[in-house]
């Protein structure tokens, strides 16, 4: 019992003292889908295409 106690003891305190000297970063995000109907202007024939935009930011990187 004791040494279940021990070992929750040490990895609690190195997460805490790993946590101090951690460098961190903030991650922002935003996804947007387009969705575009045109006609093809050498053929002439109607066509659809879905297109998938990703913007990340990050930003805090260094003080």
């Amino acid at each position: 019992m004791t040494c279940k106690r021990f070992f929750c003891l040490l990895a609690c305190s190195a997460v805490v003292f790993g946590s101090t000297a951690a460098w961190s970063a903030e991650i922002h995000g935003r996804s947007s889908t387009q969705f575009g109907w045109f006609n093809d202007i050498f053929t002439g024939n109607k066509q659809a295409e879905f297109g998938e935009y990703l913007n990340l930011s990050v930003t805090q990187i260094d003080k």
